[in-house]
């Protein structure tokens, strides 16, 4: 059976989501649109992972190389490290896209404040 979900294989994983229903890829597979949505987590600073969190490995604060895809997040306290049930998923358009980018819209905490 197909996972509905993909997640990076060197984030922490998700605290609330069972692994049956994610599979863990590297960046490459990540952004490759194949069925799955890709999860991202999201902080009070921003998506993570993002420039610098790990030597080698892609930014997404941008969410370059997800354009025109559906795109999970969860939302996970950076410091304490408490992760907060539920996933938001957005469709990244180009518009939206372009709202993020701009810092039209933020995508942080306060997304599920918006909920």
């Amino acid at each position: 059976m197909r996972k509905k979900y993909k997640y990076l294989n060197y984030v922490p994983v998700p605290v609330h989501l069972k692994s049956t229903m994610y599979d863990l890829v590297d960046d490459e597979v990540f952004c490759c649109p194949d069925g799955r949505i890709p999860i991202l987590i999201v902080t009070q600073f921003g998506v993570f992972p993002s420039k610098g969190s790990y030597k080698g490995k892609k930014d997404y604060c941008q969410l370059r190389g997800l354009e025109n895809q559906t795109v999970g997040f969860i939302r996970r306290a950076y410091l304490s490290d408490r992760e907060y049930d539920g996933i938001i998923e957005m469709l990244l358009d180009l518009k939206t896209i372009e709202r993020i980018r701009k810092k039209v819209l933020k995508i942080d905490l306060t997304l599920w404040n918006k909920q």
